[in-house]
């Protein structure tokens, strides 16, 4: 058994291809397979690829009768090795001499399923490679394989281990199916080892595949990657920090091919995966999803997902997001469910409350909802992913993926809001519930929270987070009716820093009602009540992962507001 089997696809790359196999034949560790697939080449490669297999027993030709793709020739290489580990180069690509002997050493040593080395980037025309911060993850893979998501190339992975897994490349995609490979491998090691010396050298070609991102076919190749990497992190056995790592990665990546077309695209998708649980609300009403609108969007409904549109008597008011048009209003009441076909609604306080009013139509009005075993409550920009839904009935509880911070959740509170703000809040807990005062404030002082308005409560735990929660909106209204319009006052002591947040082109006249302090306060503490409720030794939950369909570049309006507002408190501090 040869020690690694090297897996190199070829299709017209004849200017680099000598030196690609010059640096596989004269590696130090000679015990060796060397697997060319060529793709029905036509510019010579051919030749090339013939007269190294004549000199070099332990190069092993395999002719495509066309060009299948690279990811098809890279899993036609894995079903043939019969190495004990497996390395990839592409054709056009090399490594130093001592790549695979280094690499290899380091995996038997450890008993490793991969070990991995170094990419670096060279510029053929000025002969010179460097390390590219794109690339140089090393380190922060060594603290979570999850971030191996780029970068297969630079590793080699035992044999046995890919194939346990049925880890292959995604076939008929030639775009962005490096990270599918890498990421379903990271997975699934139980241990990664590193060589930083251990170099693979990239050629960056102005015509390879992935030098434009943008090209439409690009875009549907990431989609459709995009897609089943999300089924892969979202199976039972992945952590929520390993999903959330993904997570951010693909978003990073969405920023930089996002269009409309793709947008609706993926929401589509996540909207029919839902569509495939609604055989659970047939014969009984399993569960129920209010997702709250404000104004126009996408719209997610199905037997389980239940658009609500939030603030009907006030729809006509002019808000952050500006006035409803005539249109607007038709659409949502055309769409959703109105929060305003009861006695004793809030909707008026749609602007202190924010996403509560639905809640509290719900509480309310459970009946109307068929009285369902289950609960939750979305937006419609934040989706829990549905894949929960497969054994719902296992858990009391599915939560969103915790979020870690770099700051105490009291400091992002008083950052973004102000202290006054975060006084009012440990005020409310200190009267209504001055048991619990401790542990909020613990929690408060944690690095770490869930998103307030994502959950799925079996009823009776929804009916007493219900009493808890708006006990505390009651005293806050009670307590603090002219918080809104004067709380600027309060947080910055300088009259003008007011006047100048009100004056922004980012905010309209209607700012002060429409910051919505309340709204922020109850988030936060919905946060502390899941995080005490996931902490019950008599309570089964499920951390999910979070959807946020929407994938424009730009910064959103919420991020220019908060930004705004740290930018006052800071000047009013050092003033």
């Amino acid at each position: 058994m040869p020690k690694v089997s090297i897996i190199i696809p070829v299709y017209n790359t004849k200017n680099y291809l000598e030196k690609c196999l010059n640096s596989v034949i004269n590696q130090t560790l000679e015990d060796i397979e060397i697997i060319c697939i060529n793709g029905g080449s036509t510019d010579g490669s051919s030749i090339i690829l013939n007269k190294f297999s004549k000199k070099d027993h332990r190069i092993k030709l395999i002719d495509l009768p066309q060009n299948q793709g690279v990811s098809a020739a890279r899993n036609k290489g894995i079903d043939t090795a019969t190495g004990e580990y497996i390395g990839f180069i592409d054709s056009d690509d090399f490594v130093d001499l001592d790549f695979f002997e280094k690499l290899y050493f380091k995996a038997k040593e450890k008993n490793a399923d991969a070990a991995k080395g170094n990419i670096y980037d060279y510029n053929e025309q000025k002969n010179t490679f460097k390390l590219t911060p794109f690339y140089n993850m090393n380190d922060k893979i060594r603290k979570n394989h999850a971030y191996f998501y780029y970068g297969f190339t630079s590793a080699i992975y035992r044999r046995d281990f890919i194939n346990k897994f049925n880890i292959r490349f995604p076939e008929n995609i030639n775009y962005f199916e490096d990270p599918y490979f890498s990421i379903k491998a990271a997975i699934n090691y139980k241990t990664v080892e590193f060589d930083d010396s251990a170099k693979y050298y990239y050629v960056r070609r102005n015509n390879s595949l992935s030098a434009n991102p943008l090209e439409k076919n690009n875009r549907n190749a990431f989609k459709q990657i995009f897609i089943n990497i999300l089924n892969i992190i979202n199976s039972d056995e992945v952590s929520g920090e390993i999903r959330s790592i993904v997570s951010d990665f693909l978003l990073s990546i969405s920023n930089n091919i996002y269009n409309s077309e793709f947008d609706k695209e993926i929401k589509n998708y996540i909207l029919d995966f839902y569509k495939q649980y609604d055989y659970l609300n047939k014969n009984k009403n399993l569960v129920k999803i209010l997702v709250s609108y404000i104004k126009p969007s996408f719209l997610f409904k199905s037997e389980i997902l239940t658009p609500i549109h939030l603030g009907r008597t006030v729809e006509r008011e002019s808000s952050k997001d500006g006035s409803v048009t005539e249109d607007e209003i038709k659409w949502l009441h055309e769409n959703c469910i109105g929060d305003d076909d009861f006695d004793g609604n809030i909707s008026n306080l749609n602007r202190r409350v924010g996403f509560f009013t639905g809640t509290y139509w719900a509480w309310k009005n459970y009946q109307k909802l068929g009285n369902p075993e289950y609960f939750g409550s979305f937006g419609y920009r934040r989706l829990l992913f549905p894949a929960f839904l497969n054994n719902i009935e296992q858990y009391d509880l599915i939560l969103p993926d915790k979020k870690y911070f770099d700051e105490m959740l009291k400091t992002q509170i008083v950052n973004c809001h102000g202290q006054t703000l975060y006084d009012a809040m440990i005020d409310s807990v200190k009267n209504i519930y001055p048991n619990e005062l401790k542990k909020v404030t613990e929690y408060f002082n944690g690095y770490s929270g869930y998103y307030a308005e994502i959950y799925i409560m079996k009823q009776k735990f929804f009916f007493d987070y219900c009493e808890w929660i708006y006990k505390l909106i009651e005293y806050l209204i009670q307590k603090y009716p002219t918080l809104i319009d004067t709380k600027t006052f309060a947080f910055f002591e300088h009259e003008d820093l007011l006047k100048n947040f009100v004056g922004s082109d980012i905010i309209n006249k209607n700012t002060k009602k429409d910051i919505r302090d309340i709204a922020f306060i109850v988030e936060r503490l919905t946060g502390y009540y899941l995080d005490k409720m996931a902490n019950l030794k008599n309570i089964k939950y499920k951390s999910v992962q979070v959807i946020e369909p929407i994938y424009k570049p730009s910064t959103s309006y919420k991020q220019l507001v908060l930004q705004k507002m740290r930018q006052n408190i800071q000047n009013s501090i050092r003033k």
